[in-house]
């Protein structure tokens, strides 16, 4: 079984301070939830996960930082569920 993890770095350049923003039961949740926190971060009010983008989202951070998002597939043994 696969589920999507949407995970946040507010440093693109940072390997260690990815956020994990929650876990998915499709990749379209995985998609609005990353929309839905894409315009809270930035305060733009339009943004759309487009398959220009895929699974990573590039955009203008704090203090000049490059931060993005991903949804990252990830495989889990449906009997613990």
């Amino acid at each position: 079984m696969t589920i999507y993890e949407l995970i946040y770095k507010a440093n693109e350049n940072d390997g260690n301070a990815s956020h994990p923003v929650g876990l998915y039961s499709s990749f379209e949740n995985a998609k609005t939830a990353g929309e839905r926190l894409f315009k809270n971060i930035t305060g733009q009010k339009e943004f759309y996960w487009t398959m220009e983008y895929g699974t990573y989202v590039r955009f203008d951070g704090e203090n000049g930082a490059t931060s993005c998002l991903d949804i990252i597939p990830v495989e889990v043994d449906s009997v613990l569920m």
